[in-house]
């Protein structure tokens, strides 16, 4: 996988994240496990993404 798909790849799983917890924060019954799970998936992609925008940093700056 390059590294130009692996972005695109991790923005588009940050994006349907997001959306399925802003859905799952409008139901009548909050599912806190699902939440949680959702979450904890949006830290780990994030982290990720900051990884690799920190690693295209550093080899602009070479």
């Amino acid at each position: 996988m390059t590294t130009q798909t692996e972005v695109i790849t991790l923005d588009t799983l940050e994006q349907a994240v997001i959306e399925r917890l802003q859905n799952e924060a409008r139901a009548e019954i909050i599912d806190v496990p699902v939440i949680e799970a959702l979450t904890k998936t949006l830290d780990t992609v994030a982290h990720h993404l900051k990884r690799r925008d920190d690693d295209l940093f550093r080899a602009s700056s070479m």
